[in-house]
């Protein structure tokens, strides 16, 4: 398997969450894209500071999704 640049998860999902992929992509250095409908605005700070490169809440823009995949990626 390739290298990823970065990961883009859901945080609700049936069999591991956002931050089980964050904490597996974070030991190998890959910056994680997060996003929900579950949460709100209010929660995107919390999830950046436990470690998400950036964190959108659906729905969201897709070109400022887009751009922050990007950003990621370098």
């Amino acid at each position: 398997m390739g290298r990823f640049d970065v990961v883009v998860t859901d945080i609700c999902m049936p069999v591991i969450t956002g931050f089980d992929v964050l904490k597996r992509a974070k030991d190998k250095n890959i910056n994680v894209i997060g996003f929900s409908a579950s949460f709100g605005e209010k929660n995107r700070d919390d999830f950046i500071e436990k470690g998400f490169f950036d964190f959108f809440i659906k729905p969201f823009d897709m070109e400022k999704f887009l751009e922050a995949i990007k950003r990621a990626a370098l």
